[in-house]
């Protein structure tokens, strides 16, 4: 089952910042379960999994060891699959997984952060199957949030992606391989794959 299954939403190293580093970012790696519903058919095979990160808000804190970013956002999960049934028909699922994590910034003061932060630029670095049976898969998912401040105020300064916009915007998709053989697209949002459910995905 878990043999030639298409992962998409990694994104690629071009597509990151320049400025990107470890003293305005956050990795992350996040343990996804989910369960195709109980009114689709089981899963004889995944076909592909696609997924993309988005940020839904963030909060300023100052703290004692510095300022942080408390972030909260969702992940999007969606599983195309073959049915295990005669038809072998085509089907899909997908899921909205929220989640908060936080960036300390401990190389510029709070007054100064909170008045030059800018946006921020998600990434997706690898998605991983551990396991799955034809009900549950069991995801762990890679992630990078990097904080991007105004270049008046703060020596750093790169161009990314603006925590609303990221998650709507329709990007070009490159193809590479994987590791594994398996074929990545590269840096879609799950919003537009909502739209391309021909009538054979159910």
């Amino acid at each position: 089952m878990l043999d030639n299954i298409s992962i998409t939403g990694i994104t690629p190293l071009e597509c990151y910042p320049k400025g990107c580093n470890i003293k305005n970012c956050k990795q992350n790696i996040q343990q996804i379960n989910v369960c195709i519903p109980c009114q689709k058919p089981e899963m004889e095979s995944i076909n592909e999994i696609k997924a993309t990160i988005c940020i839904n808000k963030y909060k300023l804190l100052n703290t004692i060891l510095g300022p942080k970013i408390l972030i909260n956002g969702v992940i999007k999960i969606k599983v195309i699959y073959t049915a295990k049934n005669i038809e072998q028909s085509l089907h899909s699922a997908h899921w909205d997984i929220e989640f908060c994590d936080f960036i300390l910034l401990d190389n510029i003061c709070y007054d100064e952060c909170n008045i030059c932060l800018s946006n921020f630029f998600t990434g997706i670095e690898d998605i991983c199957i551990n396991s799955c049976d034809e009900r549950y898969i069991d995801l762990s998912l890679l992630y990078i949030i990097c904080a991007n401040f105004n270049s008046q105020l703060h020596e750093k300064n790169y161009s990314c992606n603006h925590f609303q916009d990221s998650c709507s915007k329709g990007y070009k998709a490159t193809y590479k391989s994987n590791g594994k053989n398996n074929l990545n697209t590269y840096y879609y949002p799950a919003q537009h794959y909502e739209n391309l459910d021909s009538n054979n995905i159910k």
